[in-house]
């Protein structure tokens, strides 16, 4: 045990986040820390490292444990260099070679005393044991491999990006090699060439570390333990990601089963009660409700439908949506990509991809004519209607709350309406009244998915959309692109998103460009020497088209049902709950054709709601 978490409890305000959590890490584990934006994960690690402290409870850590905490945000001295803050991760190391240097000067002067010569041999000799030689050598593999080159690291930090400090923060914790690595949202700014690297760094890293992640296959390839937080709660799921998926919803599915097992025997007992308390069988009822006293209650299973969102398509448009044409960009002795063309036909998911500084965000810019190109010409389709995210908010007013930017495009509709809808992108009460310029990132970022599913498109253009997004909220926002009748053109570093969503992709790097045909897998079989489809017809687009709208209106229907059988099931239960009370009556003791007759309802009922749960279950699977 490296780290044990005893009833740990933790309040904001009248918030608990987080009620009794039990919890114990030990080496060598590879955790996946997961659940729903504000659920308290950030606030467990920062327990873990004393960074905050619990209102109750007791954390024991192993003496002399190092841990390194990978935050969202970090800071820099702005003097210092690229190469000089990885370095810093040394300084034990670095602090021997400056005492070696001392002494090679000292001897250079002709001190060479017994006492500066052991000193000179047993310094070295530790700095030899502790790897001082590679030292540099290791600083720039890791900077290297997240994505840094050789001209980065003479530069001050003070010039560097957000992206490019958050990747510096990393590499110097990952230099360190802690005991216990904590790492909050690791691949936020990486592009996938990094992200893949550090899947390697991590497969190979000895010691324990805990990663939060909204990245579903990079958790699926790094860790082996998966640790839910809901509702202030821990539950703790050995395997994959996948694994914990699946075995999650067969877990839930048990509990609603011992629960309603459960509750049928209660209902029993109590109906035995009743027929009997005053009767011959006084001391079995009184046994038996002692007994139902003493019961250990299981949960009913607080449903999670999924929240079902759409984006409001609007005119058909044109079958073909883009023309590029010879499409050239770059900057001084930075070329980005040349002679670039490609036809965009109606339905098509177009992903792109590449490093860091590639173009990607310069392409879209490009696509909508924010930016003008070096050479080539993008010529728009017909009847165009365009959404587009960027990664910065500029298309927020920071003076308006949340509620008064997405009420302003559709201002004659009722403001409960809009209320119910920015509850599924988690905001609700108060925080529908607070100002967009005082919202995180992550906040800022669901506003403007929000604003967008809003707005009349037929074309969508999204910047890393998944960036900042809980599991939930990119799955109700893969759903929602899947339904779109229109044209999507995505840049992002989800493999999830681009493997599920994306039919066609541009891959740039090197001042190149590649046309794939397929999604992220598909790319890297084709890397890999393995043969991939041809490249789709507009014949074939149409076909997938009409598929997925096939598939959309056989959902719906599926969702409409659903709510129709939830809906039935309360109905249902509140008749048996008023049947039990009606039955507890003290009048009715001895009115045994009336009890008999309220028996027989509530055994009707009984049928009616297992009919009820076997068809949601049958619906469920199927979604």
């Amino acid at each position: 045990m490296i780290i044990q978490l005893e009833d740990i409890w933790k309040s904001f305000g009248a918030h608990d986040v987080l009620t009794g959590i039990h919890w114990q890490i030990d080496p060598g584990d590879r955790i996946g820390l997961v659940g729903p934006n504000g659920c308290g994960k950030t606030t467990l690690l920062r327990l873990i490292t004393e960074e905050s402290l619990p209102d109750r409870g007791q954390i024991h850590r192993q003496r002399g444990l190092n841990i390194g905490f990978l935050t969202q945000e970090t800071t820099f001295a702005p003097e210092c260099t690229v190469m000089d803050a990885a370095l810093d991760a040394f300084a034990d190391i670095l602090a021997l070679q400056h005492r070696l240097h001392d002494l090679e000067k000292i001897m250079a002067k002709g001190e060479n005393s017994d006492a500066v010569l052991n000193d000179y041999g047993h310094l070295r000799d530790q700095y030899e044991h502790m790897g001082g030689y590679a030292t540099e050598a290791s600083a720039k593999a890791i900077l290297f491999g997240l994505g840094f080159c050789e001209i980065d690291l003479k530069l001050p930090t003070r010039v560097l990006s957000g992206g490019q400090k958050n990747r510096l923060a990393f590499a110097q914790l990952l230099a360190r090699e802690p005991d216990l690595l904590l790492l909050d949202e690791p691949t936020n700014h990486l592009d996938l060439q990094a992200i893949e690297w550090l899947e390697y760094f991590l497969s190979d890293y000895a010691k324990a570390f805990v990663i939060i992640s909204h990245d579903r296959t990079f958790l699926e390839r790094t860790v082996t333990k998966i640790v839910d937080l809901e509702r202030g709660v821990v539950e703790q799921y050995s395997g994959t990601y996948s694994f914990y998926i699946e075995e999650k919803e067969q877990r839930r599915a048990q509990q609603q089963k011992a629960y309603r097992a459960q509750r049928a025997h209660i209902e029993r007992t109590e109906e035995y009660i009743r027929r009997n308390i005053a009767g011959q069988k006084t001391k079995q009822a009184q046994s038996r409700r002692r007994a139902l006293e003493k019961l250990d209650r299981v949960e009913r299973v607080v449903e999670q439908r999924d929240i079902v969102l759409r984006f409001n398509a609007t005119t058909r448009g044109g079958d073909r949506v883009l023309q590029v044409e010879n499409l050239s960009k770059g900057y001084p002795d930075c070329p980005l990509f040349s002679d670039l063309n490609l036809t965009l036909w109606r339905g098509e998911r177009l992903g792109i991809i590449g490093p860091n500084g590639s173009g990607k965000s310069v392409l879209l810019k490009i696509f909508m004519e924010q930016l003008a190109p070096d050479a080539g010409r993008v010529i728009p389709g017909k009847g165009l209607e365009i959404g587009y995210y960027a990664q910065t908010r500029q298309d927020l007013n920071p003076n308006l709350s949340v509620l008064e930017e997405i009420w302003s495009l559709t201002p004659n509709v009722p403001e409960v309406e809009i209320r119910n809808f920015l509850g599924a992108f988690l905001f609700s009460g108060d925080a529908v009244e607070r100002e967009t310029g005082s919202l995180s990132g992550g906040e800022q970022s669901r506003v403007a998915l929000a604003k967008l599913m809003r707005a009349p498109l037929n074309l969508l253009v999204l910047d890393e959309p998944t960036n900042h997004l809980d599991m939930a909220s990119c799955h109700v926002l893969e759903n929602a692109l899947d339904a779109f009748s229109g044209t999507v053109i995505a840049v992002s570093h989800d493999r999830y998103f681009l493997n599920r969503l994306v039919n066609r992709l541009i891959v740039l790097g090197e001042g190149k460009w590649q046309l794939v045909d397929g999604n992220y897998d598909a790319y890297q079989r084709q890397m890999q020497g393995v043969e991939i489809p041809t490249v789709q017809t507009a014949s074939k687009t149409q076909t997938d088209y009409e598929n997925r709208k096939r598939a959309m209106r056989q959902q719906q229907r599926r969702e409409r049902r659903l709510a129709e059988i939830e809906e039935a099931i309360a109905i249902l239960e509140d008749q048996t709950d008023q049947i039990v009370a009606e039955m507890a009556q003290e009048d009715l003791a001895t009115d045994w054709h009336r009890l008999k007759e309220l028996a027989r309802e509530k055994e009707e009922i009984q049928k009616e709601m297992e009919r009820l749960f076997e068809e949601w279950e049958v619906l469920e699977r199927k979604k």
